[in-house]
């Protein structure tokens, strides 16, 4: 599952080729509050290590 596209159907040898060794599954406790997010993150920002 891709939290940015929902279900994703993929082959294999793709799977081979991008898969780090690690996996991670994560699920919300009892106190989880979902929040809509409106901060937007500038491309030069992740690019300069966050100094933009």
């Amino acid at each position: 599952m891709d939290p940015a596209v929902g279900m994703r159907k993929i082959k294999m040898d793709e799977v081979s080729q991008k898969f780090t060794g690690i996996a991670l599954e994560l699920f919300p406790n009892t106190h989880f509050e979902e929040k809509k997010e409106t901060k937007k993150i500038k491309i030069l920002s992740l690019l300069r290590g966050g100094q933009a």
